[in-house]
């Protein structure tokens, strides 16, 4: 099986709880993936600009979901704290998918010696590791700027969407069956992330809190922010899939009715970077390993 997503027309209230979700085989290798499948509230109106950040869990604005009475969910066969609740913007279906045999697999490596394939493939895969490493720094980096700036410049509090994701990974994560002897190491390289990311953000936040109230300091951290979401679109993996899901976001907020104001007036068209996580970039880094490794 493989998980595919559509998109959805409302957010979508569901529960993260490891009661609530369906940790499903997903591939050769037979991964568990996340699949939520507990709908709270399967068309929330709470969305959009000023509303609760999708795939953020335990937003506070989630008190204020249909589904939420007195802080918990209404539902007899849920029933969980509204912090183990969270909005999705798309819907995940199971779909079954032919993969490559090993018979087959081993007709297409004969075109090549078998120590040949090795070679060429182990050093293509370090390569294809390093730039996926550099890459994940630099969205790190991206996304520290970005919730320094909000922090310091939002004209409404703001949900660290980059470091709730790393948190929602660890927890998954420590969740799943430990299939190849490297689950430590995972929720190792995760907190270190986390770690580093948190870091990056406070040298951020506390170099523009010092200018914050001055003009020049507004306009360079306006300019910083541009040039950092410039620096994300040209990523040589991940930057078309960062400008892809950039547009959905400013075009979904096109659709909305805005508020910001003052100094956030000329960022307003950038804030939705905030929202941009690695959600379907640490899958399409596996999809890219995966097909080199098959050739295609």
């Amino acid at each position: 099986y493989t998980l595919d997503q559509k998109p959805l027309s409302k957010p979508r209230t569901v529960c993260t709880n490891a009661k609530c979700v369906d940790l499903v085989p997903i591939g050769q290798g037979g991964e568990k993936k996340t699949n939520y499948i507990q709908h709270c509230h399967p068309e929330c109106n709470l969305g959009g600009a000023g509303g609760v950040s999708p795939e953020v869990r335990g937003d506070p604005k989630l008190q204020q979901c249909w589904a939420i009475n007195n802080n918990y969910c209404r539902h007899s066969n849920c029933g969980h704290h509204y912090t183990d609740h969270m909005h999705m913007t798309y819907e995940l279906l199971l779909v079954t998918k032919t993969f490559v045999s090993e018979k087959v697999q081993k007709q297409l490596d004969s075109k090549l010696s078998e120590k040949e394939n090795v070679e060429t493939k182990k050093k293509g895969l370090e390569r294809l590791g390093k730039e996926f490493k550099e890459e994940g720094k630099i969205i790190q980096e991206v996304a520290a700027g970005f919730a320094a700036f909000l922090k310091i410049h939002a004209i409404i509090p703001f949900s660290d969407a980059m470091g709730d994701y790393i948190d929602i990974q660890i927890e998954d994560e420590k969740s799943k069956t430990d299939f190849d002897g490297k689950q430590r190491t995972r929720i190792e390289e995760w907190t270190l992330y986390k770690a580093e990311y948190e870091e990056r953000k406070k040298i951020l936040t506390d170099a523009m809190d010092e200018v914050k109230d001055t003009n020049q300091g507004k306009i360079d951290a306006a300019k910083d922010v541009k040039d950092l979401l410039q620096k994300a679109f040209k990523l040589k993996h991940f930057g078309k899939d960062i400008a892809v899901a950039y547009k959905k976001i400013e075009s979904q907020k096109g659709k909305m009715p805005q508020y910001a104001q003052g100094p956030t007036r000329q960022l307003k068209s950038a804030s939705g970077i905030n929202k941009l996580k690695p959600v379907g970039f640490m899958e399409k880094a596996k999809d890219k390993v995966v097909n080199f490794i098959k050739g295609t």
